[in-house]
């Protein structure tokens, strides 16, 4: 296996709209010669234990932890495999795996979990999404882990739709529309749906020793290399017609869909007064211009395919 701290020249990766120098490449993402935004770096072991000196007690018992610490930084932790130190700044992420594990596992943490950090403070908001691009626009699926939006996105990119983000999505404004930017080119699927969707994948990569999810690598034929208008949002619940088990897509009105909307921000982070203001603005925006929807389906792997179908039939009866 790898180890996540073997390190090569760094690179510049273009990634949610921002462009990330890495020491550890992203496998399929174009590398570029270009100043950089936020830096991933290896930590050194004294520096972030002195940050974990300041993680409250009461969370020891807990797999993730997190502390922020007097300068302004924020330290994060996944016990027994990763931790990440981003400075105050916000332009600099240091991280070190805790363990012998892949590097592409170190990055599927770095670029949702710890990155989401630097974009909160560099003025963006990060949405618990995953998006494809039609060629009507970007649909995106937002829910919790589990909830099945990569599996969605996967199955739809069977269907001539190109995978724009998978767990992370940063929307920025052009032209007065909400423009969804790119993401790393992978998926992260639990290894029965992905057999099930997708068939066995040699280059896959297990997310942790905890978990069966995979870390499965797309062709660029398969991925949005540009940002695309967003066209419409779908929130994944749980539930089916009570009478035919299909699946129930419902359009929300703004006043219903700004709590749901908030819910899948980047919400459990530190929030001063002048980011909750910002994410406010965000998300009331966004729910009085972009169609906002649940779609309830039962949480049944044949089902996937049905939700697959009522997202198409959907798209297909809004753009008639």
């Amino acid at each position: 296996m790898q180890a996540a701290t073997h390190a090569v020249d760094s690179v510049v990766h273009r990634l949610y709209g921002i462009r990330v120098r890495t020491p550890w490449p992203v496998r399929g993402a174009t590398a570029y010669d270009e100043p950089w935004d936020v830096e991933f770096a290896a930590g050194h072991a004294e520096t972030l234990a002195r940050a974990a000196s300041f993680v409250p007690a009461e969370q020891n018992s807990r797999w993730a932890q997190y502390a922020a610490l007097p300068d302004g930084s924020a330290y994060r932790r996944w016990t027994n495999l990763f931790e990440f130190l981003v400075t105050a700044d916000a332009r600099r992420i240091y991280a070190r795996a805790l363990s012998a594990i892949d590097q592409e596992a170190m990055l599927a943490y770095l670029l949702v979990d710890a990155l989401s950090f630097s974009m909160v403070r560099l003025g963006w908001e990060p949405l618990h999404a995953t998006a494809v691009s039609t060629d009507r626009g970007v649909l995106a699926f937002l829910g919790n882990s589990g909830d099945g939006k990569s599996t969605l996105a996967a199955l739809l990119l069977g269907h001539g739709c190109k995978l724009v983000t998978d767990d992370m999505l940063i929307l920025t404004r052009a032209g007065g529309r909400w423009m969804a930017q790119p993401g790393p080119p992978r998926l992260k699927l639990y290894r029965d749906m992905a057999d099930h969707v997708l068939g066995p994948s040699p280059a896959s990569v297990p997310m942790n020793q905890h978990t069966t999810k995979l870390i499965i690598p797309l062709e660029p034929s398969d991925c949005a290399s540009e940002a695309d208008a967003l066209a419409g949002i779908y929130i994944l619940v749980d539930g089916a017609d009570a009478q035919t088990n299909a699946p129930t897509i419902r359009r929300l009105s703004p006043a219903a869909a700004f709590p749901r909307l908030l819910a899948h921000t980047a919400g459990h982070y530190p929030s001063e007064a002048a980011r909750l203001k910002r994410q406010f603005e965000f998300a009331t925006e966004l729910v009085r211009q972009i169609p906002i929807k649940t779609i309830a389906y039962r949480r049944e792997k044949k089902d996937m395919f049905a939700l697959r179908d009522a997202v198409l039939a959907d798209v297909a009866r809004r753009t008639a």
